[in-house]
């Protein structure tokens, strides 16, 4: 926004202060094109959501500020001055009507100082100064809070893909069907996660050489996510794709031959998995002599000259009884011991 700071009386000591004037470009634009502006800064992101929290509760460099409590973008630009609010705030209306099947939106009951009626038709009253964007609990901002921007749903779910808008499940899947997670995406296209995510996992060098190396190189659009206590980045197939082809050239043939790579590991394994079997059966089948020698040597209490073993006996009896017949004893007194050689 091109504008004269002398205007404002506080233009001399802070230069950071700006005023609507003549020379303002952005408030003379047609109302049209105002409201395709605020159309685009209605949608907010932020891809790390999942993994950081708000300005207000972490003070790390990464973090944005959040979107409730007048943070929204419209906010600060309605704040700017007369002619932006009452463009921001008729861009709010006109959108709560064309959505009215969702929204359930009706000025003449939520807004009755705003409108009037006239012949049976519901007017907006001229020089109004009604607040379309947190106004009452039917504002555009109050009500994108608590519900689903798609079905009108009450849902306090926020969108994977942009997190700035509240989602229920069942349309945030619909609205974005094609979502990979980061590892089925580093498994199916063959990309790093530096290549997935530079801002993340690169460093300022190797962002600067991949962009060197691969002309056209960006980062793509992605979300996060937590499931089940598991922080989950989410990305869409096209981009994936659109990724792959700048840096592999030929995205059909690239998967072809990684496809190609995956079936020749996947035979080589079972190869190694099939002589390593085979091996086992060879060694089991050489012991086997040996196994039955000894099994007879048990057998018949004897064991061959030069058999290696490590115990006493293997095959030496638990316990010896020895039988004493009565010849032995007959005669023998009673006081002294019977001494057997």
């Amino acid at each position: 926004m091109a504008s004269v700071l002398s205007s404002h009386p506080r233009a001399a000591l802070d230069p950071s202060v700006a005023s609507a004037d003549a020379n303002d470009r952005l408030s003379a634009l047609p109302p049209e094109l105002l409201h395709h502006i605020i159309g685009y800064l209605w949608p907010t992101h932020f891809a790390e959501k999942a993994f950081h929290e708000t300005r207000q509760s972490c003070r790390c460099s990464h973090c944005v500020r959040s979107t409730h409590g007048n943070n929204h973008d419209l906010d600060y630009l309605a704040a700017t001055c007369k002619i932006l609010r009452a463009e921001v705030n008729d861009w709010a209306r006109s959108w709560l009507l064309q959505h009215s099947d969702i929204t359930k939106f009706n000025e003449g009951r939520i807004w009755p100082k705003a409108t009037t009626k006239r012949n049976g038709v519901v007017q907006m009253r001229k020089n109004f100064n009604t607040n379309f964007l947190r106004g009452r609990n039917g504002a555009l901002l109050n009500w994108m809070d608590t519900n689903c921007i798609f079905c009108g749903r009450k849902s306090r779910r926020a969108a994977i893909m942009m997190n700035g808008f509240r989602c229920c499940t069942h349309c945030d899947k619909k609205e974005w069907p094609e979502k990979v997670t980061m590892s089925q995406a580093v498994e199916d296209y063959g990309l790093s996660k530096k290549e997935l995510l530079p801002t993340r996992e690169a460093s300022h060098t190797e962002v600067a050489r991949m962009r060197e190396e691969f002309p056209g190189f960006q980062g793509i659009w992605y979300g996060t996510y937590v499931s089940s206590n598991v922080r989950t980045t989410m990305f869409m197939k096209h981009d994936l794709r659109r990724l792959a082809t700048t840096i592999f050239g030929d995205v059909d043939a690239h998967l072809a031959r990684r496809e190609l790579r995956k079936k020749l590991v996947k035979q080589k394994k079972e190869e190694r998995k099939k002589e390593k079997a085979e091996r086992a059966t060879e060694k089991a089948a050489t012991r086997e002599p040996d196994l039955n020698a000894l099994a007879v040597a048990c057998t018949t209490q004897q064991i061959p000259a030069g058999w290696p073993l490590q115990a006493p006996s293997l095959c030496a009896p638990r316990s010896t009884v020895t039988e004493i017949s009565e010849d032995t004893t007959a005669g023998a007194d009673q006081d002294q011991p019977i001494v057997i050689d």
